[in-house]
């Protein structure tokens, strides 16, 4: 059955389902509490107010009007489930052929009282088949939360099991989709928004709208018992508006008590929907396993060798702990699809993913967050998330941290981030639903959400203050310390601070750190202090961690290019039976590099000699320092 034809029969069966309900009834019913709402202010209000109301107060229902807007409801909302998309992506992906089950936290992770406490899962569309209660669906930004929805609508369509015996039709609401000039103007509230979406008009004089909110609750509430409507709403935390967000979150409360035939499904950031509901479940997202990740490397890059390629060379990356959210692992996919190869460079997925958790995303979608801070936009964000990862890093040296932690560290930089001192819960609780890359992963516990990225941004920060960070700072962050030289205008003078530096640093920091330095690949100045750096630590350690790394460093990034340099404004000075010299020609090039010498083994040196045309600079005489 193709998308048309189910469109067709789900229209048809709209009318078929409100008819046969009884939708005449409904109307007999408003009308009769009309006349009820009419006689209840006869008795409370002056014959003034009374004749004021009487006037103004109207409901409109239509049975044309209702069934049109169901039926215009089921059509868009059955076109917007039908497949995912994106800008960096070729087409559109359908959601039968690219959706794979998610698990589901049986509670929300930020009510775990120990960061060790396990919280046992459920398989979400076969929990979304059964409605006993209400539910929310909780998880990050790019958590799947959207097209989790997406195929549970479908489904509900296609199948009939429980769930369509139990509901008679579903009603589409999506935040993001809704016109907030309007809903601000007229004061509206979440019963409001439901009255036009059914297509009930109601009219209340304004001094009573103020005085009681129930006329439109009431009305809403026996409509979707009446029907047993599935309320089903997407995006809570897409509301662009605070006041509002606050005001839709206590009706939410109001419809969790009142709703007996009908239930609701509801899905929001983390931290962004805080009230607990009754008659309401509550669940997380988890983040997505090897097993899940390599199905929707499959489901994504149709072609077995490269999607087997993809995965492997994704798995062996730094940023492998970012694709366990499906939204950052779809944009990898789809440059992988465009470019039959993922970005060689670390610190180009980092700022992507970060890129799209804090704007990219949004900015695709229409969606606009506003804040509760004057001038807290996406590059003070930025700013401020690197201060804190920074200190959190290096000051607590852990992955997860207290409350206390961040009441510390917030108080020590908030001011220079023009953030108010005792708004922390509420900056992070921000930073969570706008960004998603600091998460409450139990009571008083945080996190951020990729390791990968607090590295990241702790580089950034490094690499933002005035000159080099002191070395008594940097020993305690070598993952750091890499990424912060790839992102600097001058890795190669980075690394003569380092050298300068050395015996600051212990060996358990150079090896994290080099191995880390391969993998994030630096572009190199047109100079020679990086190779002078290898070159004399090969020369004068024993082991070979300095001399695996710059082989690795010539294969894979533009080291090598420095080989130029010294070709020209070298030249050997002296042979020792193990090792080679050099010295600047001119004596005014040991004023330009600072450097007297560069030594470098024989056996490095044969190892060299074609490739960068060092022999015949060197011009050596073949028979005597042949190996």
């Amino acid at each position: 059955m193709n998308f048309m034809d189910l469109e067709t029969i789900m229209i048809e069966k709209t009318c078929e389902v409100l008819l046969g309900k009884g939708l005449s009834k409904l109307i007999n019913y408003i009308e009769t509490t009309k006349a009820k709402v009419l006689g209840r202010y006869r008795e409370t209000e002056t014959d003034e107010e009374f004749e004021d109301f009487q006037r103004n107060f109207h409901i409109s229902p239509s049975e044309d009007i209702i069934a049109s807007n169901f039926q215009r409801n089921i059509k868009s909302s059955l076109k917007w489930s039908e497949e995912v998309n994106f800008g960096i992506s070729l087409s559109a992906k359908s959601i039968r052929k690219i959706f794979i089950d998610l698990d589901l936290y049986l509670s929300p992770l930020k009510y775990r009282s120990d960061i060790d406490e396990k919280v046992d899962k459920v398989d979400a569309m076969r929990n979304l088949k059964s409605f006993n209660k209400n539910k929310i669906i909780y998880g990050s930004p790019g958590a799947g939360k959207s097209t989790l929805v997406k195929k549970f609508y479908i489904d509900y369509w296609k199948e009939d099991g429980e769930i369509n015996k139990k509901f008679t039709l579903p009603l589409m609401i999506r935040f993001r989709e809704l016109d907030y000039n309007d809903i601000l103007k007229n004061d509206y509230n979440l019963f409001d928004i439901l009255l036009n979406s059914i297509g009930i008009k109601v009219k209340v004089p304004e001094y009573l709208r103020k005085k009681d909110n129930d006329i439109s609750k009431n009305i809403v509430v026996d409509f979707v018992n009446q029907f047993k409507i599935l309320l089903i709403f997407d995006g809570f935390d897409e509301i662009p508006d605070y006041n509002l967000k606050k005001k839709i979150e206590l009706n939410f409360q109001e419809l969790s008590l009142n709703l007996e035939n009908s239930r609701f499904l509801l899905t929001s950031r983390t931290n962004d929907f805080v009230l607990v509901l009754n008659n309401t479940e509550a669940y997380e997202i988890c983040p997505l396993n090897e097993k899940q990740i390599k199905k929707i490397t499959n489901k994504w890059i149709k072609n077995k060798e490269q999607a087997n390629d993809f995965y492997e060379k994704i798995k062996k990356s730094r940023f492998f702990d970012t694709a366990i959210r499906p939204l950052a692992l779809s944009h990898l996919c789809a440059i992988y699809e465009r470019r039959k190869s993922i970005p060689s460079r670390p610190i180009d997925v980092y700022d992507l993913i970060i890129s799209l958790l804090l704007e990219n995303w949004d900015i695709e979608r229409g969606i606009i967050r506003a804040s509760l801070y004057s001038d807290f936009y996406i590059e003070k964000k930025k700013k401020f998330l690197s201060h804190l990862s920074f200190w959190l890093s290096y000051e607590r040296q852990k992955n997860y941290f207290t409350e206390q932690d961040l009441y510390e560290c917030y108080n020590l930089i908030c001011m220079e981030h023009n953030l108010p001192k005792y708004q922390m819960k509420s900056v992070v609780a921000e930073l969570e639903s706008h960004t998603g890359l600091v998460m409450q992963t139990g009571v008083k516990i945080f996190e951020f959400s990729h390791k990968s990225l607090q590295e990241f941004l702790t580089a950034k920060y490094l690499s933002t203050t005035p000159g080099y960070p002191d070395c008594s700072i940097l020993k305690y962050l070598p993952s750091e310390t890499a990424i912060a030289i790839v992102l600097s205008n001058s890795p190669n003078s980075y690394l003569s601070y380092l050298n300068s530096n050395f015996s600051i640093f212990n060996s358990r920091f150079w090896a994290v750190f080099l191995e880390r330095l391969i993998e994030e690949k630096p572009d190199f100045n047109y100079d020679i202090y990086a190779i002078a750096f290898f070159l004399e630590h090969i020369y004068e350690n024993t082991d070979d961690m300095f001399y695996s790394t710059f082989m690795n460093l010539l294969e894979t990034t533009n080291l090598g290019v420095a080989f130029e340099i010294i070709n020209q404004e070298f030249e050997y000075k002296r042979l020792y039976e193990s090792a080679i010299t050099y010295v600047p020609k001119p004596n005014e090039y040991i004023a330009k590099y600072g450097i007297m010498e560069l030594n470098m083994s024989r056996s490095l040196f044969y190892k060299l000699v074609d490739k960068y045309k060092l022999k015949e600079k060197a011009m050596f005489d073949d028979r005597e320092y042949k190996e």
